[in-house]
């Protein structure tokens, strides 16, 4: 009768010490598991800050919670934040100058113009406004010149993928632009001459 008490405590307790080491090791996956799944987020937030991924930045990346901008201000923190591509929208003022604007019934909008509607502005006004009050407009010139000065970004080129217009406007900038082309025709011409724009994509729309 001892002998069965002993063995039944003897099983008891091994059965114990199985379900103990059981639920140690669990713990200890879970431990594992969690520290993997923080290292794995930690390392994707690092390579999108880096640029490892392709993101793009549209209309000049968001800005204190603004989207389509195309601001000076937008362009300089996609490329702290570690955008490797920025697009921007170009369109010409009245008087024939390429700056980045996403449509002037828009631009007209966030300048405190909205009465223009879709009126384009000459040169000068354009730029003598702000947008939002506090961000500031550009020119194709000035985007070529921030790219020109920060090397590890790329720009993207929405609404204008006429050859001669982007040779015009962004000559140094060739080897460094993805053009996004809105007609076969234009599309074909770039391929014509690849060489000069080697990146250019075919897009369903402009906006």
């Amino acid at each position: 009768m001892n002998f069965l008490v002993c063995e039944s405590n003897y099983i008891s307790n091994y059965l114990f010490d199985i379900v103990g080491w059981i639920m140690i090791f669990a713990l200890l996956l879970l431990f594992v598991f969690v520290l993997l799944l923080i290292f794995a987020l930690s390392a994707c937030s690092d390579a999108s800050r880096r640029g490892d991924y392709d993101l793009i930045a549209h209309a000049g990346g968001a800005i204190d919670g603004y989207i389509y901008t195309n601001s000076a201000e937008a362009i300089k923190k996609a490329a702290e934040d570690g955008y490797r591509y920025i697009e921007l929208d170009f369109l010409f003022t009245a008087d024939s100058v390429l700056v980045a604007a996403h449509s002037w019934d828009k631009y007209n909008e966030i300048t405190g113009c909205a009465h223009l509607g879709d009126t384009a502005p000459v040169l000068r006004e354009f730029l003598s406004r702000s947008i939002y009050s506090r961000y500031t407009p550009v020119t194709a010139e000035a985007v070529q010149n921030f790219f020109l000065e920060n090397d590890s970004v790329f720009l993207v080129v929405d609404k204008v993928s006429d050859a001669k217009v982007l040779g015009g406007n962004f000559p140094l900038l060739k080897e460094r632009m993805l053009v996004e082309a809105f007609s076969y025709d234009d599309y074909a011409e770039l391929q014509m001459i690849k060489q000069v724009y080697p990146r250019a994509i075919m897009s369903g729309s402009g906006s």
